[in-house]
């Protein structure tokens, strides 16, 4: 059975039918000491760039750069949630070293007037070793990119972004990055080594009868 996560929702509605233009990513402020500035042409986020497994929140994703509609996609599927669609990022155990990165479609209303809500459908859309992944923190669900502007909009296309390193040892230029976003009511996962020019377009869920596509927040007792 899949164990329950515990998500505090994030109210918001679905991005609109085209992707619209992102701010340039923020100049770097600080550096890290010993972490790399770029891996070729492609800027890493300061302070948290290198140094570290696992980037919540990449800042250097470009909307414009992601696979659209009509890209070669790894893998789709259709899903028939209608109305508010709450969705997420988290790690999922997978093996007693691997853990997986999965896109989680959860429930609407809580559990038992807590703040527990299951997990109706999930993908598996990327691994990662368990050391690499949060090994001091408890904490297993991501951030939505929207959090990072105190005035951010989470009716934004662009829902999660993150990078992370496949081996807490592995070299920078493996380190990988993931997209998740909206175009109308569907949901794309788009991928790629910060070492690529292109991203891959992994996952595609088309859920029609959809009305709002709501990040939700990770929070949990």
């Amino acid at each position: 059975m899949l164990r329950s996560l515990v998500f505090l929702v994030a109210a918001g509605c679905a991005g609109p039918s085209t992707i619209a233009a992102a701010p340039a990513p923020p100049v770097p402020t600080e550096t890290v000491p010993g972490a790399l500035d770029s891996v070729g042409a492609v800027p890493l986020p300061a302070p948290n760039a290198s140094g570290i497994p696992l980037n919540e929140i990449d800042t250097t994703v470009v909307l414009e750069a992601l696979p659209n509609h009509h890209a070669a996609w790894t893998e789709r599927r259709t899903a028939a949630y209608s109305g508010r669609v709450l969705v997420a990022l988290a790690i999922g155990h997978d093996t007693a070293t691997t853990e997986g990165i999965y896109l989680y479609v959860v429930e609407t209303e809580l559990r038992d007037d807590s703040d527990h809500r299951g997990i109706v459908e999930r993908w598996r859309i990327s691994t990662i070793d368990r050391a690499a992944s949060r090994p001091d923190d408890d904490r297993n669900a991501f951030t939505p990119y929207y959090f990072r502007d105190d005035n951010g909009d989470d009716h934004a296309p662009l829902k999660f972004a993150v990078r992370f390193l496949p081996r807490v040892n592995a070299h920078e230029a493996e380190r990988t990055q993931l997209a998740i976003y909206t175009l109308g009511t569907s949901v794309l996962v788009a991928e790629k080594r910060v070492s690529a020019s292109t991203w891959t377009a992994r996952l595609r869920v088309d859920m029609p009868r959809a009305t709002e596509i709501v990040p939700v927040m990770p929070g949990w007792h």
